[in-house]
């Protein structure tokens, strides 16, 4: 009696560590966003339509998200998903903000990608550029709409006097011009090879947030969703990526649950 005890015992043993390690085998990938989004942009107060995400990394868990809201998602294939958006959520000219999640085991929140709501423009204006900023070494800029108001703003990298590393953000007033920069000073900047700026919604709260990264430092700056941002905080020393490739890639790279302090990095 005592010996067919055992042996179920470790039976279920053997059966628990197999179920373990196929869930690991299954878990799922960050997904990633290629551009560009089908269509790329619609003119405000028309009718709902089928959002096309091309990319990578997607599975039947995936869902497509509109500013942070879950949209009725379709699988494809593992490099296509499509979405349903509502009339209401094109009703004002706005730019929404779309990214892919995958869920657990694994799993994460994609890149972002952004889709413009607006009627076109039968002319377009360029004229000489005004650089509001005191050195000239800057990082590629990041495009988004900080504040939901419906217009672009910038955030980049640059320096001030002292050669702090700086993250300024610009406040777009949707005319092609934009509001006098608002500086935050990074923490631990102490050099480092390239720093890049990537944003994308990082706790969760439906608002943008910033991560910068060099190959010897990395900040968070979590959004407010009226533009402006948290004081930044450094990320763990093991969180640090390989600075390489673009900004959209390194999204993927760094994607920290700061509500449960974990982190998935893919």
């Amino acid at each position: 009696m005592i010996g067919k005890i055992a042996t179920s015992v470790r039976t279920a043993f053997i059966w628990a560590i197999l179920a373990s390690a196929t869930a690991l085998a299954q878990s799922n990938p960050v997904p990633f966003i290629d551009q560009p989004l089908v269509p790329m942009s619609v003119a405000p107060g028309g009718s709902g339509f089928t959002l096309t995400v091309n990319g990578a990394g997607f599975t039947s868990s995936s869902v497509v998200n509109w500013s942070g809201i879950a949209l009725p998602t379709t699988f494809v294939s593992k490099a296509q998903v499509t979405a349903m958006v509502a009339a209401s959520d094109i009703a004002s000219p706005h730019t929404a903000w779309i990214t892919v999640s995958n869920a657990v085991p694994g799993g994460g929140i994609s890149n972002v990608a952004y889709f413009q709501i607006a009627s076109p423009a039968s002319t377009v204006v360029v004229s000489a550029p005004t650089p509001p900023f005191i050195k000239s070494e800057l990082s590629n800029p990041v495009v988004a709409d900080f504040n939901n108001d419906g217009k672009l703003d910038i955030a980049i990298n640059t320096f001030d006097s002292q050669n702090n590393l700086l993250v300024s953000i610009l406040l777009g007033n949707g005319d092609g011009t934009f509001q006098a920069p608002v500086n935050y000073i990074l923490p631990n900047n102490n050099g480092g090879q390239g720093p890049q700026i990537v944003t994308g919604d990082f706790n969760g709260d439906g608002k943008l947030d910033l991560v910068v990264s060099s190959n010897v430092f990395s900040s968070i700056l979590l959004g407010n969703g009226d533009g402006t941002f948290q004081s930044p905080v450094s990320l763990p020393a093991n969180l640090l990526p390989i600075v390489q490739g673009t900004s959209t890639v390194m999204a993927s790279w760094i994607l920290p649950d700061w509500k449960t302090g974990t982190q998935t990095c893919s």
